[in-house]
């Protein structure tokens, strides 16, 4: 990442850049990892701007954004249409601020953070991206009350842009807990199965020896055909090992970070 903001620097920064010196596919290639997001199209920032300058094509405004030679504070973002630059010393995310987006037809909205990977995982989540908001805004795990296989309950949250949930700390596994206390289903399927008679999660990575939160006896391997692992009710919501064809609610994640 530092590596690619230098190169955003040093592109953007430079007087060729109102010359044309540099192709298409780099300007578009800044501007789509760097600065904007495609879900903050016909969107602005509804925040007074710092400065307005006029006739600019928008490299040129992510450009001037990215200058820090100026009297007022940091640049962070800008909102941009009919070729004019508004500057802005705020961003959508920025902690403290109820900062908001506002329909503007022809007009979009672009971050400018040096940690812009921080607010990427949101847009994994539909509810969050519809309403552009952050990833502190969104929320982290959706519960799914209706009953489905583990592949199935898997499928969902994919669907979502999500996966079933992962808990790789006691306070993740307490952000769950929380949750379920107001759902009460008997058992929920998580991101966890067994693979090689070993349990890791199911991205691949592997589950941390310290953290036991497996219920009583658990896991057994009942019949040899357990090779998912549940939120059960009865275990006072501790993990349990459980056969992916069974039925069970489920959690899905968004943020995994």
């Amino acid at each position: 990442m530092v590596i690619f903001y230098i190169l955003v620097l040093s592109l953007l920064r430079s007087p060729d850049i109102s010359r044309g010196q540099f192709s298409p596919h780099v300007y578009e290639t800044i501007i789509a990892n760097y600065a904007a997001s495609k879900y903050r199209h016909n969107k602005i920032l509804d925040v007074v701007p710092a400065e307005v300058v006029s006739s600019l094509t928008v490299y040129q405004c992510l450009a001037l954004c990215l200058q820090e030679n100026r009297k007022w504070a940091r640049c962070r973002s800008f909102n941009y249409g009919n070729q004019t630059c508004f500057l802005i010393d705020t961003y959508l995310c920025e902690k403290g601020r109820k900062n908001n987006l506002a329909e503007k037809l022809g007009y979009s909205y672009y971050d400018v953070l040096q940690r812009h990977g921080e607010e990427m995982e949101y847009f994994n989540s539909k509810s969050c991206r519809e309403f552009g908001k952050c990833s502190s805004h969104c929320p982290k795990y959706k519960v799914f009350s209706n009953l489905k296989k583990f592949a199935e309950a898997q499928a969902t949250c994919e669907a979502e842009g999500g996966v079933l949930a992962m808990p790789r700390s006691h306070k993740h596994h307490q952000e769950l807990l929380h949750l379920l206390t107001s759902h009460k289903k008997e058992r929920y399927w998580i991101g966890l199965r067994r693979q090689n008679n070993i349990t890791v999660y199911i991205d691949g990575s592997a589950l941390d020896e310290d953290l036991q939160l497996w219920g009583e006896d658990q896991p057994n391997n009942s019949g040899g055909i357990q090779y998912c692992v549940e939120m059960l009710k009865e275990m006072g919501y501790k993990w349990n090992d459980f056969h992916c064809d069974n039925l069970a609610s489920f959690i899905c994640q968004y943020i995994t970070t």
